[in-house]
């Protein structure tokens, strides 16, 4: 992988949280009207999400245990000090 990529994949965080800042710092009142429908349409957002995350921990549950395992056997790995 090139090295500027790099630096930019390790930079995304920063960069989206700084505009994300500098977007809530700069809002002004809206007096906007926000119907009762907004509220199931938040939930709606929100069950989609869970769901959404529970199938993609479901897709990849393979792979998750098997990179866990991985981990607890390299931490588990004996030592030729004794």
């Amino acid at each position: 992988m090139n090295v500027q990529w790099v630096g930019l994949l390790r930079a995304w965080p920063r960069v989206v949280s700084l505009a994300a800042i500098a977007l809530c710092a700069g809002a002004t009142n809206a007096h906007a009207y926000i119907d009762p429908g907004s509220g199931s349409y938040a939930i709606q957002v929100l069950i989609g999400l869970v769901v959404g995350a529970g199938v993609a921990v479901k897709m990849y549950w393979h792979r998750i245990t098997a990179f866990l395992a991985s981990r607890n056997a390299k931490a588990e790995k004996p030592t030729n000090d004794e």
